[in-house]
């Protein structure tokens, strides 16, 4: 366990980015591969869209290749790999699979010409200069977008959770950091 100020991080500690510049990064990509929809098919947007804009080299890999790694990218190399039953609820639009996916084409877009490696040192770097907090946040910005869910009639996670086909925490986790940031109102203690 780490001792420093912002405990243990799970990533490599990567160049510090902020929650609005992967949220600009989030939506720019939206925008270059015309995906203006709030729910986007993320199977067809990996395999078809980021080759076709990016070129970048998507493949499957069994369990015996992958091991407990649902995906790992290679920003340096533009390659993306997901695990071969994470592939199969991809497919099946489970919500897990979808902000799995999407986590690590984040990896893609942040951290290019970086070669991302597993560490087992301990770290206590901030969340903002770790990978894969960065990686959770581009998928929320991807798979979330804030105007979309200002367009909901009922400004819920529930709600969201049905309409961008993310699990139920990773909209609660959402819908709490845009009430953080001021961008919904507060919910009030009863």
């Amino acid at each position: 366990m780490a001792s420093g100020r912002y405990g243990q991080q799970r990533g490599m500690r990567v160049r510090p980015l902020s929650r609005a510049k992967i949220r600009a990064v989030a939506l720019a990509l939206r925008e270059c591969c015309n995906e203006s929809a709030p729910r986007v098919d993320v199977a067809r947007f990996i395999e078809h869209k980021l080759f076709a804009e990016f070129n970048v080299e998507f493949s499957v890999q069994p369990e015996s290749v992958l091991g407990p790694d649902e995906g790992r990218t290679y920003p340096d190399t533009m390659q993306l790999q997901l695990r071969e039953d994470v592939y199969d609820a991809l497919i099946a639009e489970d919500p897990r699979a979808r902000f799995t996916a999407m986590h690590e084409v984040g990896h893609l877009f942040l951290h290019r010409g970086v070669p991302l490696r597993r560490t087992l040192a301990p770290s206590d770097h901030k969340p903002f200069e770790d990978s894969e907090w960065q990686g959770d946040a581009f998928a929320a910005e991807f798979l979330m977008p804030i105007e979309p869910i200002m367009q909901m009639r009922y400004k819920t996670a529930v709600c969201a959770s049905e309409v961008f086909g993310v699990s139920l925490q990773a909209a609660l986790i959402r819908m709490d950091v845009l009430r953080t940031e001021g961008v919904l109102p507060k919910i009030p203690k009863l």
